[in-house]
C-alpha cells in the first residue's frame, strides 16, 4: 500500500498538471456552489416564504446533477471531455451569476436547478478526463483526488458564506458563488 508523503505530492504537482487543475477547478466550483448554504434562510425571511420552499432550492441542484449525470457522459463521449468540461463550468458559471442578480426566489430556484445541471457536466467530465489519463497504478489517487476536492470545496464552502454574509450581507454570498464559479 503506498503512502502520499510530501515529496510525491510535489511529483504530482510537477508531471501531472492536468490532474492537479481538474482537481484544483472542482474544489473551487464546489466551495461556490456550498457559499449560499447559510444565506438560504434568510432569503426565506427576505422573500417571505416558508423554509420548505427554502429546502427546494437546496434540493433542485441534487437533482439538476442528478438528471445531468448521464446526459453528460454522452456529450462527453461524443464532443471530448476537455471541450464539455468547459461548457459545464460556462453554464454553472452563467447560473450563478444570474442568481446574484435576481431578487425573486422562482428564479432562484430555476438558476440553482441550472447550476446543478452546469455541476454535473463539469464533474461527469473531469472524472472521466481523469480516468482517461491515468494508469491502472495511479486511477484510484486520482478518483480519490477528484473526490477530495469535491468534499474539500463543499465544505469550506459555506464556512466561506457565512463569514461573507455576516460581514458584507447575505447577498455578498451569492456575488461570491459566481465569482469562485467562473
Amino acid at each position: 500500500m503506498s503512502q502520499i508523503t510530501a515529496g510525491s505530492f510535489i511529483r504530482l504537482l510537477r508531471t501531472d498538471r492536468t490532474v492537479v487543475a481538474v482537481c484544483v477547478t472542482t474544489a473551487i466550483t464546489m466551495m461556490g456552489q456550498g457559499i449560499i448554504s447559510p444565506v438560504l434562510p434568510l432569503i426565506a425571511r427576505d422573500y417571505d416564504v416558508g423554509l420548505a420552499l427554502v429546502g427546494f432550492t437546496v434540493a433542485v441542484f441534487g437533482l439538476g446533477r442528478l438528471f445531468s449525470n448521464l446526459p453528460a457522459g454522452f456529450l462527453s463521449e461524443r464532443y471530448g471531455r476537455r471541450v464539455v468540461l468547459i461548457v459545464g463550468l460556462a453554464i454553472l458559471t452563467i447560473a450563478s451569476v444570474l442568481m446574484a442578480l435576481i431578487d425573486n426566489l422562482v428564479a432562484l430556484v430555476a438558476f440553482r436547478l441550472l447550476s446543478g445541471v452546469g455541476a454535473a457536466i463539469y464533474t461527469t467530465s473531469a472524472m472521466t478526463m481523469l480516468a482517461d489519463i491515468s494508469a491502472p497504478a495511479n486511477r484510484t489517487r486520482y478518483m480519490s483526488l477528484q473526490q477530495g476536492s469535491i468534499l474539500l470545496g463543499s465544505g469550506l464552502g459555506p464556512a466561506v458564506g457565512g463569514f461573507a454574509a455576516e460581514i458584507w450581507g447575505f447577498h455578498s454570498a451569492f456575488y461570491l458563488m459566481s465569482v469562485l464559479s467562473a
